[in-house]
């Protein structure tokens, strides 16, 4: 990129984010779809309002503080003046990668050179030649085998931290599902576990999405 014209792929880490529109064009929705926002979704005047306003802010501050930092960061690597990044962001991606799924995600047109690939990493574990593969427990792998309605796998990764998520209203949820669920937490529950749930503190998260895949 530095000395070059390479083709570039775009990824986005986590669903349609709102700087998609910087790598492939096009609007930003922000009257269907939301992004960091505490709203499930812009229903009404006020929330849709809100919600673009929240898209403006995000770009201003996107391009006005992290640009900067990152256009100096990637010039000292470099060795030299480049290029302003947000101008190859906009003229040089060819095509980009989104990390979600249109069954998980408000229907919005999207370029053809856009492709979502969520579940690309749900993939049989293949052992590697000299090498251990770490399997979960006995006790999970019957908790799943004996799941009769199928299961459920919450786990919100290392971005979200269960003490800041209303577990109450988890509580609620949980209790109305007849499916098993395997609860990756690592905090203690201010409530009673129900028999239909197992809390873990830990799981290989590949190997147990791919019990389902391979029903």
């Amino acid at each position: 990129v530095a000395k070059g014209r390479p083709p570039i792929v775009g990824y986005v880490l986590y669903s349609l984010a709102p700087w998609l529109k910087d790598y492939v064009g096009g609007p930003s929705y922000p009257t269907v779809r939301t992004h960091h926002a505490s709203i499930a979704k812009p229903e009404n005047l006020w929330l849709r309002t809100w919600n673009a306003l929240y898209f403006i802010v995000n770009d201003l501050i996107r391009y006005y503080y992290y640009f900067p930092i990152i256009q100096r960061l990637t010039e000292e690597y470099v060795g030299h003046a480049m290029k302003p990044l947000h101008e190859i962001e906009k003229d040089r991606i060819n095509i980009v990668l989104i990390n979600s799924h249109p069954a998980f995600e408000p229907a919005i047109p999207l370029p053809p050179n856009t492709l979502e690939i969520a579940g690309l990493n749900a993939q049989a574990v293949q052992p590697i030649a000299g090498e251990i593969v770490v399997t979960y427990s006995e006790d999970v792998r019957v908790f799943l085998d004996e799941a009769k309605n199928g299961a459920i796998v919450i786990s919100l990764g290392t971005n979200v931290k269960w003490k800041d998520v209303g577990l109450d209203k988890i509580k609620i949820v949980i209790l109305a599902l007849s499916q098993r669920v395997l609860w990756k937490l690592d905090i203690d529950v201010p409530f009673e576990i129900p028999n239909n749930v197992m809390v873990v503190k830990w799981m290989p998260q590949s190997e147990v999405l791919c019990t389902f895949l391979n029903f």
